[in-house]
């Protein structure tokens, strides 16, 4: 599921968001349950122990304890596990964590300084300036990601399943539009959407089989507001880009054919 706030892919039990630190309400209710399990099984527990005391059913109580137990522990493990667990197996951060993601962001080395931040947990609004072009380079890598699967299985002379296609779509308009550009943007931030973007729109072109029309057609998605390709947008798109992906396929099948 993709976060509310940055557009960022959440965990459906994560407690909050490992880009911008939002809350997730749905991790949320998931917590919300498992307490309530657990209240419900003490219940449970003490009625079962005051049935005890008439000496029917004790074979048949025993039992039921042993199982209420083991229901306990597994319920105490999961929300062990969702507390301390659920946000990726987080390290503690080193005493010089700032440090270090000073230096990153200061080489201009993103996608380390996103890395670095989503192993020790360090992202949200206390590191907001780290975490926004943090989100950018992940943004960008899981378009370049993509984009190379999707042109792999274009030059194996394979067409591609619209499931691999709609991806190169969704990244690139995440990139170029990120959920937070309607806030002023750091002079780093407007330098790196500067050095990629180029790439995303030639790779729209040149990959996917879009004109200058096409490009326009993403670009008045944002001006409309839209935090995503409309519906409309992206089912003309992948129809131009399908037909167009086919010929490739074929030119390149034909390439392989004639070179064994």
């Amino acid at each position: 599921m993709k976060c509310r706030n940055c557009g960022g892919e959440v965990e459906a039990e994560a407690l909050k968001c490992p880009y911008c630190g939002t809350k997730n309400p749905g991790g949320i209710r998931f917590l919300q349950i498992i307490r309530a399990k657990r209240e419900q099984n003490k219940e449970l527990e003490k009625e079962v122990l005051e049935a005890s005391r008439e000496g029917i059913i004790n074979r048949v109580l025993n039992r039921t304890i042993l199982v209420l137990a083991v229901v306990v522990v597994l319920v105490t493990g999961i929300s062990f596990w969702i507390f301390f667990f659920s946000d990726g197996n987080h390290l503690m951060a080193p005493p010089d964590s700032e440090k270090v993601m000073q230096e990153l962001y200061d080489q201009g080395e993103y996608f380390r300084l996103y890395t670095y931040m989503t192993d020790y947990d360090l992202t949200g609004q206390k590191y907001q300036e780290y975490s926004r072009i943090a989100l950018l380079a992940c943004n960008y890598q899981s378009f370049i990601n993509a984009r190379n699967q999707l042109l792999n299985q274009i030059q194996s002379g394979e067409m591609p399943e619209s499931y691999h296609i709609e991806p190169v779509y969704e990244r690139a308009y995440r990139c170029l539009y990120p959920t937070f550009t309607g806030e002023s943007l750091s002079e780093a931030e407007q330098n790196y959407m500067e050095a990629y973007s180029p790439v995303i729109w030639d790779s729209l072109q040149a990959l996917m089989g879009l004109d200058t029309e096409d490009l326009q057609r993403i670009r008045q998605c944002h001006e409309q507001g839209s935090t995503y390709l409309t519906t409309e947008t992206e089912d003309y798109l992948m129809g131009k880009s399908e037909e167009y992906i086919q010929n490739a396929v074929e030119t390149y099948a034909v390439k392989d054919g004639e070179s064994k």
